[in-house]
């Protein structure tokens, strides 16, 4: 900026109201000067006649002059708050600087920018490093999809518990929300493997991957399971228990017989063998084997420790009612043995063990998936960096 020592507020008000054309740029930078630096010297209500001004110079003078005023003031601590405020509402090139990184706004002055200004100006907001929650949260409630996927992928902002539940809900309307919200360090467990059921195969194969739980915690919820499995009821399939038992007490509940049960159109006493082998309750085993996509159906096999060739004939065999004689792809199978063979027995656990806790949000989203036919999943690609 160009200090002059000769000016004072009254000659700079002055010459703004002259409105001399020539001047417009040198004033601007002479009353940001005298703003900054000569706080104590200016009057209440110098100051405001002065912020007024430099307002209205902001937007005659060249852009890339109040640009590079703004880009100053942001990397400035001291830098005058009103001033500051007054430049992050004019245009978004004007104040994009400000609002990325200046540490005289807080949070009201962000809030206030999302609720009245622009859409430019909420993105800006979105990627500022270290958002609050309540800055975050008026983002969610002001931005569009394009403002609240920007802030998904800031990895330095805070979401309150009651915003990621709801991001989560919207994920299943908005894909663009899922790979991001799957990103974040503060996305809960439980909340991941509640995404699993609409995003796809290879969102759902990163969950099984990256969503893990310690040995301590797997303990607990095989201990949950044998309670939640000893209260299902389920009268109407005593036969197919009493079978299941027989074969359990004999040695015999291999994936062998589960084929074989399978094959031979015993479901019931397929679903109880399998959730009797991975430690799952019935209820949530028959959902996963009725479920699309192939991710589920491979992590409760593997919790069961079905052998591979068991488990691909098993695949088959599930897939045979919806794929009405069309024979599946050699390179589709390989795709899901692979898959499989990458999925350990705890990963496979973890999912197992938040599935049944979220029963009941599992069996609506079963509901909603039942009118589809199972289908083989998608090609696998890595994961969108």
């Amino acid at each position: 900026m160009h200090q002059n020592d000769s000016m004072d507020p009254a000659g700079l008000i002055a010459q703004a109201k002259e409105g001399l054309r020539a001047d417009r740029r040198r004033l601007l930078l002479n009353m940001s000067d005298l703003f900054i630096t000569g706080e104590e010297r200016l009057s209440e209500h110098e100051r405001n006649l002065m912020l007024d001004i430099i307002g209205k110079l902001v937007q005659q003078v060249e852009t890339d002059v109040a640009t590079a005023l703004a880009d100053q003031l942001s990397r400035m601590a001291s830098a005058p708050r009103d001033l500051v405020v007054r430049l992050a509402h004019e245009g978004v090139d004007i104040a994009r600087p400000l609002i990325l990184q200046s540490p005289v706004l807080r949070d009201i002055d962000l809030i206030e920018l999302v609720r009245h200004r622009s859409q430019e100006h909420r993105l800006s907001v979105a990627m500022r490093a270290g958002l609050s929650e309540q800055v975050t949260q008026a983002l969610v409630d002001h931005g569009d999809d394009d403002v609240i996927e920007t802030l998904l992928r800031n990895p330095d902002s805070k979401l309150s518990a009651a915003a990621i539940e709801y991001l989560v809900e919207e994920s299943r309307r908005v894909d663009r929300f899922q790979e991001p919200l799957l990103r974040r360090q503060d996305l809960p467990k439980r909340l991941a493997y509640r995404m699993f059921w609409w995003v796809s195969a290879v969102l759902r194969r990163h969950i099984l991957a990256q969503f893990t739980i310690s040995e301590a915690d797997l303990d607990d919820a095989i201990e949950q399971t044998v309670a939640i499995m000893a209260a299902e009821p389920v009268p109407e399939h005593n036969s197919a228990r009493v079978l299941i038992d027989h074969l359990a007490d004999n040695g015999q509940l291999t994936g062998r017989s589960l084929i074989g049960l399978l094959r031979g159109g015993r479901l019931t006493a397929f679903v109880i063998a399998l959730a009797r082998r991975a430690a799952c309750d019935p209820a949530t085993t028959r959902r996963i084997f009725f479920s699309s996509g192939t991710e589920a159906f491979a992590a409760i096999c593997k919790a069961a420790d079905i052998d591979r060739n068991d488990f691909a004939t098993l695949f088959l065999l599930r897939r045979e009612p919806a794929a009405r004689g069309r024979a599946l792809p050699a390179a589709h199978l390989q795709q899901i043995l692979e898959f499989y063979d990458q999925i350990a027995p705890s990963q496979a656990r973890t999912a197992l063990k938040y599935w049944m806790r979220d029963r009941e949000y599992l069996e609506t989203i079963i509901e909603i998936e039942q009118a589809e036919p199972v289908a083989p999943p998608a090609s696998g690609k890595a994961l969108p960096k």
